[in-house]
């Protein structure tokens, strides 16, 4: 098939009409119309935890009071998956962004496990969970030595706290999952 010209529109009929040739076989890709979803959950923590990258520096955070939402800890999720998926064996894609110092290993692996408990087909490729990097949000979450020791004041690991953080980011996956369209 022909190459548009720099000058020629490329629709999304025609780039979806790509032929590829291997060998003596030739193939046509179809497109699949990709549904997406969104959603976002506030992080409801207890009162006076230490605010995470800030050391021994750091102050005591809020609990769930805060009364400007523009300023409430948050975390959001996109959940994209193509059409496609239903004929193979794809999984959709889970991209979440919550507003904390940093992710974790440990956290992402605990969400994949209450979303899989949930009954969504997810696995560690498929769940990208991101950090907003906020100073404003509490530490003591994130299950490694070096962070629980040294990433806020005081120093450890709460197992109050990664809950909270594991339930808002579960729901915000499943209430996006649930309203995907295409």
């Amino acid at each position: 098939s022909a190459r548009p010209s720099a000058a020629e529109p490329v629709s999304a009929q025609r780039f979806a009409r790509r032929e590829s040739v291997r060998g003596s076989v030739t193939s046509r890709q179809v497109a699949m119309p990709i549904q997406c979803g969104v959603d976002a959950v506030p992080l409801c923590f207890p009162d006076g935890l230490g605010l995470a990258g800030y050391g021994p520096l750091a102050g005591e955070g809020y609990g769930d009071d805060e009364p400007d939402p523009r300023t409430r800890l948050m975390a959001r999720a996109l959940v994209l998956e193509s059409s496609a998926s239903v004929v193979s064996e794809a999984r959709p894609l889970f991209l979440v962004v919550v507003d904390l110092m940093g992710s974790s290993l440990r956290l992402q692996q605990r969400v994949v496990d209450r979303l899989r408990s949930a009954a969504i087909p997810v696995d560690d490729a498929h769940l990208i969970l991101l950090a907003s990097h906020t100073h404003s949000a509490p530490g003591q979450y994130f299950g490694t030595s070096l962070y629980d020791a040294f990433a806020q004041s005081p120093a450890g690991h709460r197992e109050d706290v990664a809950p909270v953080i594991e339930d808002a980011v579960a729901r915000a996956c499943q209430q996006a999952d649930a309203q995907r369209r295409p």
